[in-house]
């Protein structure tokens, strides 16, 4: 399943710096019109399971994360960052893994 940005905006956790073209990006935030939830599209996968982020631009924590198909995703966050781990059995999408975060 995929995401589509109809809909959405720009996150404020997880905005892509100015100038950066999408291609380029690494991560790619948007949220919803409610600003509730941030997707967070990781279209450039690591290695491994493991994905590290730096703070939320805006300070907001996060109680939850999933993949937008519903598979698992691990949670941490600290003052440094958000730490996301995948799900047994899971992987990343090579074109666009979307994450959920509340």
């Amino acid at each position: 399943m995929r995401l589509g940005l109809f809909g959405k905006c720009p996150s404020t956790a997880y905005p892509t710096p100015d100038g950066t073209p999408l291609r380029k990006a690494r991560i790619v935030g948007t949220a919803s019109q409610d600003g509730k939830t941030t997707y967070l599209h990781v279209l450039w996968p690591p290695q491994g399971k493991d994905l590290a982020l730096p703070a939320p631009a805006d300070g907001r924590t996060f109680a939850e994360a999933a993949l937008l198909d519903g598979g698992k995703i691990e949670l941490s966050q600290d003052a440094k960052g958000i730490k996301l781990r995948l799900g047994d059995g899971r992987s990343w999408d090579l074109v666009d893994t979307v994450i959920v975060l509340k």
